[in-house]
């Protein structure tokens, strides 16, 4: 028996977007206090320039986003077997994890309300030895990896 489970790509978009808003805010105080104060036509010419300078930049970080995070569910993949699980993370600097069932000393999921709307879950290993855990986020089908891996350590 061997299982792929990939990643979700809506999830990690959101997740990674949400944390744009903060400079699109402080931009929009900016805007507000410029106009409160009187400036000279110069100084609104510089701050209109400024203003279109940042978001051509914030459109090409989230579109670059956008692109990473479509790859990253294409590369990123986790495989259960009978005997091992193997985990592929990376598209441009590619990593493959081959976890023996005997060395899983535990299996633990989670995950936060965003998660749960797309159903995916966060998978966290530990395995026997000096190894940190090993953690498998945004899984497509989470909660089914999890049952069939606390199945097969048990």
């Amino acid at each position: 028996m061997r299982k792929r489970f990939g990643c979700n790509p809506i999830s990690e978009i959101i997740s990674d977007i949400m944390f744009f808003w903060v400079p699109f805010f402080i931009l929009i105080g900016a805007e507000k206090l410029i106009r409160l104060y009187e400036f000279e036509e110069w100084e609104y010419e510089v701050w209109r320039k400024f203003k279109l300078a940042m978001y051509i930049i914030f459109a090409i970080i989230v579109v670059w986003m956008i692109i990473n995070c479509v790859l990253k569910t294409y590369c990123n993949y986790l495989i259960l077997s009978e005997t091992e699980i193997v985990y592929h993370t990376g598209w441009l600097n590619k990593k493959t994890t081959n976890i023996p069932l005997n060395k899983i000393k535990s299996c633990s999921k989670s995950s936060g309300p965003l998660q749960r709307a797309f159903d995916v879950c966060n998978i966290s290993l530990t395995t026997a030895g000096d190894q940190p855990e090993i953690t498998f986020c945004n899984l497509k089908g989470g909660d089914e990896a999890y049952k069939i891996i606390a199945n097969m350590i048990k």
